[in-house]
């Protein structure tokens, strides 16, 4: 369970805010992250993803060996992330130089969801 409260949230997102830069309206990177694990501790969004990567083995089953399994639900996970990431297309909040549509096929691949994708990280099986 999260202990931050909505106060101390607010005071956080306050100084977030306060602190961008007058001319670019850019943040400190380490306010804004810092908030954020601060804003999602104990709020669901872990389980979520924890949750979207079990929705993936709900279709397929679960693997039997158990480094398999380690290797799928990592890469389900990240899958989720990266999905979440990119909610508003072309990697959002991600910098242009991280080919969003490249590591979702990876990722996607990693979780061993069929069909696999065309994955640059690995030459065909």
């Amino acid at each position: 369970m999260n202990t931050t409260s909505r106060a101390q949230l607010h005071t956080m997102l306050g100084h977030l805010l306060d602190s961008a830069n007058t001319d670019t309206g850019t943040f400190d990177a380490t306010q804004f992250w810092t908030f954020l694990h601060v804003l999602a501790d104990g709020r669901g969004i872990a389980d979520d993803l924890d949750i979207a990567a079990a929705a993936i083995f709900a279709i397929d089953g679960l693997p039997d060996d158990p480094d398999e399994l380690f290797t799928k639900w990592q890469g389900a996970i990240l899958l989720n992330v990266l999905e979440r990431l990119n909610i508003k297309g072309e990697g959002s909040i991600l910098p242009d130089s991280f080919h969003t549509a490249s590591m979702l096929a990876h990722a996607h691949n990693l979780s061993g969801r069929k069909p696999a994708l065309l994955d640059i990280f690995h030459g065909p099986d």
